[in-house]
């Protein structure tokens, strides 16, 4: 079996809170892409050391960044999830952050 190249994406999710941020995700790329696609994305949202960070294939990665940014409402609430950055690896992702502060 091949090894499965995977990014993760920095998100600005505004109007979702850390405990809904996971929720909010798989609602955004199932609603865009369906379940075919939110299956061949492979997408998983996670809050990592107070950054919002979401992991999914490369060869989805385009369709990812555009379901969250479709992603307008969220249980009756406006909500913006915005991808900052895009890296390869989680430390690369997070040290460019932290840099940037």
């Amino acid at each position: 079996m091949m090894l499965e190249k995977r990014r993760w994406l920095l998100i600005d999710a505004l109007g979702v809170s850390g405990s809904e941020f996971t929720s909010c995700v798989a609602e955004a790329i199932a609603g865009f892409s369906g379940v075919n696609g939110a299956s061949r994305a492979r997408a998983q949202a996670e809050t990592v050391s107070g950054f919002n960070v979401v992991r999914c294939t490369r060869a989805a990665l385009e369709e990812v960044i555009s379901a969250l940014a479709f992603k307008k409402e969220f249980k009756g609430k406006r909500v913006a999830l915005r991808t900052v950055r895009v890296s390869g690896t989680l430390d690369a992702l997070l040290a460019g952050k932290r840099k940037a502060k």
